[in-house]
C-alpha cells in the first residue's frame, strides 16, 4: 500500500523505491562551488592500446582506507578502498582502476548548507556528489598487498578486454552519482538503496566480465565493506521546496568543516531521540526520508562471490 502525505509519498520498507531511475544519459557538470580539497586521480590516463590476441589479468585490489593518512586504522576498522588491478602479459604493463569520489568523501555524503546570498541563495543546499573511474598507469603493489589484498581473480582475452572498455566509458557517463549508504529494511533483509562507491565499481567490473563469459579464480573469495543503514519506513519527499527548512535543519548538523567530535554528537543526536530517529536520504536527485530501526546504522564486511561461484 503506498499512503499520500503533504510533500511526501510513503512507500513501505520492502520495496526499492530508487532501482527505476530516469538518470541523465551523460554526467552534468559539477556545480562551480565544488572544490576538491586534493586534485582527482593524479598522473591519469585513457586506456593503452592493445591488440585483441592480447591476454589481460585481473587483479582485486583491497587496501585500508585512507591508508596515507591514518596507516592500517582502516584494516583494524575493517574500512576499505577497492580498485581493479589490470595487466597485459604481452607488454608486460600494468595499471589501476578504482572508482571514488570527486570531492572527497565528506562532500559526497553530505550537502553543503550554504548562507552566503551574495554568491547563492541564503542556505542553499548544494551537492557534490559526483564520482568518477580513475584509470593511471602501474599498480603500486606495497600499497595493496602489505596491509590489504591483492589477487588475481580472471584472465580475458583482448578481444573482451575491448568490449569491457567500451562499458566502462558508457558506465563513467551514467553511474556517476557517489552513494555512501546501502539501506535494507533489517539487517540481511531487503535491499531499499545500494550503495554506490568504489566497492560497487570493482563488483560492476567483474559481473560485467561474468556476463561477457570471463572465468573466474573459484578459490578466492573477496569481501568487501559496506556502510548499512536499516529503515523500518521510507518516504519520498515530492516536494522538498516545502520541507526546505526541515531539510536545511538536518544537513547543516553534518558539514565538513565541523570537527569530529562534533559530527559523532550530530549523529548521536540524532539516534537519540526515542520516536523519530529520521535521515534525510537524497538519490539520484530525489530525497528520501528514513525512519530509522536498530542497529540504525552499521559497518558490514562480508564476502562478494565472483561470477563464476554465484
Amino acid at each position: 500500500c503506498s499512503f499520500l502525505f503533504l510533500g511526501a509519498l510513503a512507500i513501505p520498507a520492502h520495496l526499492p523505491p530508487s532501482l527505476n531511475v530516469d538518470r541523465p544519459k551523460t554526467r552534468p557538470p559539477s556545480p562551480s562551488f565544488c572544490q576538491a580539497m586534493f586534485p582527482f586521480c593524479p598522473g591519469q590516463m585513457p586506456f593503452p592500446s592493445f591488440e585483441d590476441e592480447d591476454t589481460w589479468e585481473i587483479w582485486h585490489l583491497q587496501a585500508p582506507v585512507w591508508e596515507f593518512k591514518f596507516g592500517d586504522l582502516g584494516k583494524r576498522l575493517n574500512v576499505w578502498h577497492d580498485a581493479v588491478g589490470l595487466k597485459n602479459i604481452r607488454t608486460g604493463l600494468n595499471y589501476t582502476m578504482e572508482w571514488y569520489e570527486l570531492f572527497q568523501f565528506f562532500n559526497c555524503t553530505f550537502p553543503h548548507v550554504v548562507r552566503d546570498p551574495g554568491s547563492w541563495v541564503a542556505d542553499d543546499i548544494i551537492w557534490c556528489n559526483q564520482g568518477a573511474m580513475c584509470f593511471r598507469p602501474g599498480i603500486d603493489d606495497r600499497h595493496w598487498y602489505e596491509n590489504g589484498t591483492m589477487a588475481k581473480v580472471a584472465e580475458v582475452p583482448g578481444t573482451m578486454f575491448r568490449r569491457l572498455t567500451e562499458y566502462l566509458k558508457s558506465d563513467n557517463q551514467t553511474d556517476f552519482i557517489y552513494q555512501a549508504f546501502t539501506v535494507r529494511d533489517k539487517p540481511n533483509g531487503n535491499l531499499l538503496f545500494p550503495s554506490h562507491d568504489c566497492a560497487d565499481f570493482s563488483q560492476r567490473t567483474f559481473n560485467k566480465l561474468g556476463q561477457m563469459g570471463a572465468k573466474f579464480n573459484t578459490s578466492f573469495v573477496p569481501r568487501f565493506d559496506r556502510l548499512e543503514m536499516y529503515a523500518a519506513e521510507v518516504e519520498e519527499i515530492t516536494d522538498p521546496d516545502s520541507m526546505r527548512s526541515t531539510l536545511v535543519e538536518f544537513y547543516d548538523a553534518f558539514q565538513a568543516h565541523q570537527s569530529p567530535l562534533q559530527l559523532i554528537r550530530s549523529l548521536i543526536s540524532m539516534l537519540a531521540d526515542a520516536e523519530e530517529k529520521l535521515f534525510y536520504l537524497y538519490v539520484d536527485f530525489k530525497y528520501y526520508k528514513l525512519r530509522l530501526r536498530h542497529p540504525y546504522i552499521k559497518m558490514v564486511y562480508a564476502p562478494f562471490p565472483l561470477p563464476s561461484q554465484q
